[in-house]
């Protein structure tokens, strides 16, 4: 069975997200343009002064861009590659930490 990074993500985001925003986490999903050579899926999380951005691309690739609105610090960018949903819930797991902080 081939790994699917923007389906697990969506799954995942369809069962956490009433949970998020109850908690007081914005969510927003973004989709890539059709026709592009590579489809990804955007997922942004903010609570408080704190906000990340993730984007896992069909490859696997994915960026994790977190930033505190409070400080005048640029956003921190990191690059992951996912190839299972072990890793998968390893990236997600990195935002979510960054963002329970300001819950």
């Amino acid at each position: 069975m081939t790994f699917e990074p923007l389906e697990h993500l969506e799954y995942w985001l369809e069962g956490v997200q009433s949970k998020l925003n109850n908690n007081g986490v914005s969510v927003e999903l973004s989709r890539s343009p059709p026709g592009r050579s590579k489809r990804s899926l955007g997922v942004y999380l903010q609570a408080g002064d704190r906000g990340g951005f993730l984007e896992v691309w069909d490859t696997g690739e994915c960026q994790l861009s977190v930033v505190d609105y409070s400080s005048v610090a640029d956003p921190v960018e990191s690059r992951h590659w996912v190839q299972s949903s072990g890793d998968l819930r390893n990236v997600v797991g990195l935002l979510l930490s960054w963002i329970r902080q300001s819950i």
